[in-house]
């Protein structure tokens, strides 16, 4: 990687390439590998298991976002606004938790949250449904 060591004192790229004879792409692919390969570990940061972050870039934990699901479960007044959004299926519901509180929740860990709490509904096998009701030719 010597024509990186020239570039940083200012030479041309192009006249570095064409000193030492290399291809344009010959120099990318290798200086590709060259920093993937771990010579430069990159600083990774990972994620703190039992948060999500809110819009405003907090972190909320999950017993709140667990709270904020129940409430909308135990919701029975049928002319509030809130009581369709149980009916509602896990993408839409991260959506709605993004939109109305803030909250950036993935759908496959509120679909764990919901299993653990015992709030998932059973949907019906459209594989039985399938000949009924449906008229023939004959």
């Amino acid at each position: 990687m010597l024509s990186l060591k020239y570039k940083s004192y200012g030479v041309c790229q192009r006249y570095l390439l064409e000193y030492f004879v290399i291809s344009s792409s010959t120099f990318y692919t290798t200086r590709r590998t060259f920093f993937s390969n771990g010579w430069i570990k990159k600083k990774v940061k990972k994620r703190c298991k039992g948060y999500s972050m809110k819009t405003t870039g907090e972190p909320i934990s999950d017993e709140e976002i667990e709270k904020i699901l129940v409430s909308i479960y135990e919701n029975e007044n049928c002319n509030d606004p809130e009581y369709y959004i149980k009916a509602l299926g896990d993408k839409k519901l991260s959506k709605v938790l993004r939109k109305r509180y803030g909250i950036i929740v993935n759908h496959k860990k509120i679909y764990r949250m919901r299993k653990e709490l015992g709030l998932l509904r059973k949907y019906k096998n459209m594989q039985n449904m399938q000949g009924k009701g449906q008229r023939t030719m004959k």
